[in-house]
Protein backbone atom coordinates (compact mmCIF):
# COMPACT_ATOMS: atom_id res chain seq x y z
CA UNK A 1 0.00 0.00 0.00
CA UNK A 2 2.90 2.35 0.86
CA UNK A 3 4.46 1.65 -2.72
CA UNK A 4 1.11 2.04 -4.48
CA UNK A 5 0.86 5.94 -2.49
CA UNK A 6 4.11 6.51 -3.10
CA UNK A 7 3.69 5.47 -7.19
CA UNK A 8 1.04 7.40 -7.48
CA UNK A 9 2.87 10.50 -6.78
CA UNK A 10 -0.13 11.83 -4.47
CA UNK A 11 -3.00 10.75 -2.16
CA UNK A 12 -4.88 7.35 -2.84
CA UNK A 13 -8.74 7.32 -3.01
CA UNK A 14 -9.96 4.91 -1.00
CA UNK A 15 -12.06 2.90 -3.88
CA UNK A 16 -8.87 2.91 -5.44
CA UNK A 17 -6.59 1.49 -2.67
CA UNK A 18 -9.51 -1.27 -2.09
CA UNK A 19 -9.01 -2.27 -5.88
CA UNK A 20 -5.27 -2.19 -5.75
CA UNK A 21 -4.70 -4.46 -2.97
CA UNK A 22 -7.71 -6.64 -4.19
CA UNK A 23 -5.99 -7.07 -7.32
CA UNK A 24 -2.84 -7.77 -5.80
CA UNK A 25 -4.69 -10.31 -4.01
CA UNK A 26 -3.48 -8.95 -0.18
CA UNK A 27 -7.31 -7.64 0.77
CA UNK A 28 -10.49 -9.55 -0.46
CA UNK A 29 -13.86 -7.51 -1.33
CA UNK A 30 -15.33 -7.81 1.96
CA UNK A 31 -12.46 -8.60 4.32
CA UNK A 32 -13.69 -6.15 7.04
CA UNK A 33 -10.54 -7.22 9.39
CA UNK A 34 -8.27 -6.08 5.93
CA UNK A 35 -10.22 -2.82 5.97
CA UNK A 36 -9.72 -2.06 9.58
CA UNK A 37 -6.19 -2.86 9.92
CA UNK A 38 -5.36 -0.01 6.90
CA UNK A 39 -8.24 2.08 8.49
CA UNK A 40 -7.74 2.07 11.76
CA UNK A 41 -4.52 0.41 13.30
CA UNK A 42 -1.98 1.80 10.41
CA UNK A 43 -3.17 4.94 11.33
CA UNK A 44 -2.99 4.97 14.73
CA UNK A 45 0.40 3.92 14.38
CA UNK A 46 0.95 7.07 11.74
CA UNK A 47 2.00 4.40 9.14
CA UNK A 48 -1.09 5.55 7.22
CA UNK A 49 -2.98 9.15 6.80
CA UNK A 50 -7.05 8.21 5.91
CA UNK A 51 -7.93 11.88 5.53
CA UNK A 52 -12.02 12.56 5.25
CA UNK A 53 -12.70 14.76 1.88
CA UNK A 54 -15.54 16.31 1.02
CA UNK A 55 -18.72 16.91 2.95
CA UNK A 56 -21.87 14.76 3.76
CA UNK A 57 -23.39 12.30 1.18
CA UNK A 58 -20.49 12.85 -1.24
CA UNK A 59 -17.42 12.49 1.45
CA UNK A 60 -14.53 10.54 0.53
CA UNK A 61 -11.71 9.19 1.90
CA UNK A 62 -7.85 9.38 0.81
CA UNK A 63 -5.10 7.34 1.93
CA UNK A 64 -1.80 9.06 1.96
CA UNK A 65 1.93 8.02 3.81
CA UNK A 66 1.83 8.45 7.63
CA UNK A 67 4.36 10.87 9.76
CA UNK A 68 5.77 7.06 11.13
CA UNK A 69 6.41 5.94 7.33
CA UNK A 70 8.24 8.89 6.37
CA UNK A 71 10.57 8.93 8.65
CA UNK A 72 11.10 4.96 9.02
CA UNK A 73 10.42 3.56 5.43
CA UNK A 74 12.93 4.16 2.85
CA UNK A 75 11.46 4.45 -0.48
CA UNK A 76 13.90 3.08 -2.67
CA UNK A 77 13.56 -0.17 -0.56
CA UNK A 78 10.03 -0.43 -1.70
CA UNK A 79 10.51 0.35 -5.33
CA UNK A 80 13.41 -2.61 -4.66
CA UNK A 81 11.10 -5.23 -3.49
CA UNK A 82 8.12 -3.99 -6.12
CA UNK A 83 10.71 -4.67 -9.26
CA UNK A 84 11.62 -7.69 -7.73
Amino acid sequence: MLTHIFMSGAPVKEDDMWSFLSEADLIQENDYAGRKILTHIFTKQMYLKYTKVGEGDLSKYTFEWGQRAIEEVPRMFLLKKFAE
